[in-house]
């Protein structure tokens, strides 16, 4: 991204300086390593499973309550997705998208990708 014309230096910078802070997944993850006494080795999948079956305290439970916030913004982002194809389908068709992309097809690519994939996981392990 930061390679893009569209940004300045400045604006570079600043994009270059934001990618260091932790993402909002790393903070989650991070928090209920932490809130569970878990370490970087444990299971992560067995952590979020064991947080969604145990609200024993309210760090635990304000952990679930963030995992399905997030699991909001994810499904919100799904539905946006799924919305884009429609929309460059009609006005473009299968031609070649924005900057040179595969337009639809590469769209369509995206459809199953999720950002928060051990939160849809964990469903099926419940």
């Amino acid at each position: 991204m930061l390679s893009f014309a569209l940004f300045d230096d400045e604006q570079r910078a600043w994009l270059g300086e934001m990618a260091g802070y932790p993402s909002v997944w790393a903070g989650f993850e991070s928090s209920l390593r932490h809130t569970s006494g878990a370490s970087n080795e444990d299971d992560l999948l067995d952590l979020v499973r064991a947080m969604h079956l145990s609200h024993s305290d309210a760090p635990r439970t304000a952990l679930h309550t963030v995992a399905e916030q997030l699991m909001d913004h994810d499904e919100r982002l799904a539905m946006w997705r799924h919305q884009h194809v429609l929309v460059a389908g009609r006005q473009v068709g299968r031609r070649p998208g924005a900057g040179g992309s595969e337009g639809m097809a590469y769209l369509d690519t995206t459809l199953s990708q999720r950002l928060y994939p051990v939160l849809w996981e964990v469903r099926s392990v419940l």
